[in-house]
């Protein structure tokens, strides 16, 4: 989201979505978000 004003000068386009995850997912951290991607790889139905 994009809002007028000085907030625009403050966040980086790269930045963006990093803001927006904390924004929406505060309780959630980086390494869970990665654990849960690494189980989902280890896990049988997805082994190719």
């Amino acid at each position: 989201a994009i809002y007028p004003g000085p907030t625009n000068t403050a966040l980086l386009p790269s930045d963006a979505p990093e803001e927006l995850i904390e924004l929406f997912t505060p309780a959630i951290e980086p390494e869970d978000i990665a654990d849960s991607i690494v189980f989902a790889l280890r896990a049988p139905g997805n082994v190719q």
